[in-house]
């Protein structure tokens, strides 16, 4: 696991409800979003029309896969990997 991993396992452990994060409707349209997470991180939820959410972590302009989130399980992040 890089550091980079570890660093959002431990800052946005399995579970984490997502919605709960503000959100920036100024930067965010039908099917991605934007969001400050923790500090002032920026959040990315990037949505399918089947209720799963792909969520990245905005750093230096680089999107950093970060987990799943299911409009079904309360948008909690899930640590699956992006294949």
């Amino acid at each position: 696991m890089t550091g980079i991993e570890q660093l959002i396992k431990s800052t946005y452990p399995e579970g984490t409800y997502m919605e709960s994060f503000r959100h920036l409707p100024m930067l965010s349209n039908y099917n991605k979003n934007y969001y400050v997470g923790i500090g002032s991180d920026i959040l990315c939820g990037e949505s399918d029309d089947d209720g799963t959410t792909y969520w990245f972590l905005i750093i230096d302009n680089e999107k950093l896969y970060m987990g799943t989130s299911f409009c079904s399980e309360d948008d909690k992040l899930r640590h699956i990997p992006n294949t």
